[in-house]
């Protein structure tokens, strides 16, 4: 069973026990709706040697990450974080000065974006060490934004060029890859150090015109299918409008690698993917000072996504990042 099948069974499962007034699993966050304000709930959880290897990131980038992450989440809704709570299972071999760092990462980025941290919980763990991070937020009902409102023949966007973190990654894992340091520093600070786009999801938010949106957390491969599902639609990506950064394009060309799989599989972008019945890219930039791209446009042909490039089919078969 995959991880979209395992999702799948355990909604049906528990769906008897959502009321009117909730909604779970399906979206970046679970709400409890209100007459105005609603309330939004989301969850991550970083384990050592998935989603993190130790002696790779330095525990002040990881405590920065394993808040941003969340917080990601809460802007794919358009919504406000309100709080955090953080719990962590550490190994005996973690020293007291590496969770002091790992802490002071945390708090800049509750400071930042005015995130209390509320509450949590501490455990041993045998080997590798665990983090979960639970962060609240609000939003107004009126304009929240879910995964399910996408439309046939909505422009698709993205909030930055993709593949950077994925690139970043490749590079930290491969001993004789050729770069140089202003290119490697950029792609491992993407890697380490995600922004969420908190401004960008409070604006989409107010405007009528953009439909459906979630974060970018798996690869536009895997995180579009989920728009796709929900919203019972299909998409066209044109590939060439894929944006990715010079320094991605640089170190690829280097070392033989894609980048337009890195863009497409890699995932840990942890910028915005939604759609709008309009382009509105230009009000964006003027209004947030965020360059959004338009890749493609969803269609009527359910669950599918055809990758095309000027206008032409392409065999491709891009898979992004799974979990099991």
């Amino acid at each position: 069973m995959g991880e979209f099948e395992s999702i799948r069974n355990i909604r049906a499962q528990f769906a008897s026990l959502v009321d009117q007034n909730m909604e779970g699993i399906g979206d970046d966050c679970a709400t409890i709706m209100g007459s105005d304000l609603s309330q939004l709930f989301t969850t991550d959880i970083l384990v050592e040697g998935i989603h993190f290897l130790r002696d790779k990131i330095s525990p002040y980038d990881l405590g920065r990450k394993s808040l941003s992450v969340s917080l990601s989440d809460i802007a794919a809704m358009g919504g406000t974080a309100q709080s955090s709570f953080l719990s962590v299972a550490l190994p005996p071999t973690i020293s007291s000065d590496w969770y002091d760092s790992f802490i002071e990462g945390y708090r800049s980025v509750s400071v930042e974006y005015s995130v209390p941290l509320l509450g949590g919980d501490t455990s041993r763990s045998l080997r590798d060490i665990v983090i979960n991070v639970l962060v609240t937020g609000t939003v107004s009902e009126s304009c929240r934004k879910c995964r399910k409102s996408g439309i046939a023949g909505d422009l698709i966007f993205v909030g930055s060029t993709l593949g950077n973190a994925a690139c970043g990654l490749k590079l930290r894992l491969t001993s004789d890859a050729i770069y140089d340091h202003e290119q490697s520093k950029f792609l491992l600070q993407a890697q380490d150090n995600p922004r969420p786009q908190m401004a960008l999801g409070k604006y989409l938010s107010q405007r009528s015109e953009v439909h459906a949106m979630m974060d970018v957390s798996d690869g536009i491969a895997s995180d579009l299918l989920h728009i796709l599902e929900e919203s019972n639609v299909g998409a066209e990506i044109q590939l060439e409008k894929v944006p990715l950064s010079s320094e991605m394009v640089a170190v690829c060309q280097a070392n033989g690698w894609s980048p337009q799989a890195l863009a497409l599989e890699g995932g840990e972008d942890y910028c915005l993917l939604f759609t709008a019945k309009t382009d509105i890219s230009d009000d964006i930039f003027v209004h947030t000072g965020e360059k959004v791209y338009c890749i493609g446009r969803l269609t009527d042909r359910i669950g599918q996504i055809e990758w095309l490039l000027n206008n032409v089919p392409q065999q491709n078969e891009f898979k992004g990042f799974t979990h099991f």
